[in-house]
């Protein structure tokens, strides 16, 4: 099966460490929506450039599956 080019490929500790920041940023874990606030403190403290945030908002919407 071919991988989408928009599509991103993690193993399980990359699924997990990426999970765990996800719920951080939740404001209500039963609805799975994110904080702008905590979403932005996140980014900031990354320090990535620009052009590396710019590239992961230009990706689509990750689908997530069923668990």
């Amino acid at each position: 099966m071919e991988q989408d080019p928009g599509s991103l490929s993690l193993d399980e500790t990359e699924q997990r460490y990426y999970s765990g920041l996800h719920s951080l940023c939740q404001t209500d874990a039963s609805s799975g929506t994110l904080s702008s606030p905590r979403v932005a403190e996140l980014l900031q403290a990354s320090r990535l450039p620009p052009e590396a945030l710019h590239q992961g908002t230009d990706r689509k919407p990750a689908v997530r599956p069923e668990v």
